[in-house]
């Protein structure tokens, strides 16, 4: 496999299809905007041409982040999010990006893939403006804002 993108049948590729990825978003339950804006970058995890997985790479301000991250319940613990990880992580790079950020609701999944959760700062504080008047804090999401230093 030349990308090393596929496996198990499933495909990592770079995708344009924002309508597919908004809707697995929102039936993922991440908190979508109604005026959600097109991400910097767009990959899905495809099992032929079904969107099971995707991540997005997006920027608040100047800050390089994962924007969404789901993958589809009956494709979870195959490694499909590891996998889309990895391919916005390569995008970051390529851009010339040193740390990449993300507002976890599962931190632990980033923290086994070298990601330092952040207790204070200027960055922090930004990525959590939205939480604070989302509906899901503290009942089913506790979001910890992660980093990781990328290295070529």
């Amino acid at each position: 496999m030349p990308t090393g993108m596929e496996q198990s049948g499933i495909v990592i590729r770079r995708s344009e299809d924002f309508a597919a990825a908004l809707a697995l978003a929102r039936e993922a339950q991440l908190e979508v905007s109604e005026d959600a804006g097109e991400p910097l970058a767009l990959w899905g995890a495809f099992d032929g041409e079904l969107l099971v997985g995707l991540i997005t790479l997006a920027a608040e301000g100047d800050i390089p982040i994962v924007g969404w991250i789901a993958v589809r319940a009956a494709y979870r613990g195959r490694g499909i999010a590891s996998r889309l990880l990895a391919a916005a992580e390569g995008e970051a790079r390529r851009r010339g990006e040193t740390v990449l950020w993300a507002t976890a609701r599962a931190p632990g999944f980033f923290i086994s893939r070298g990601y330092e959760t952040v207790a204070s700062g200027v960055q922090r504080d930004l990525l959590l403006t939205d939480c604070r008047d989302c509906r899901q804090l503290d009942s089913t999401c506790r979001p910890q804002v992660v980093r990781k230093t990328l290295v070529s």
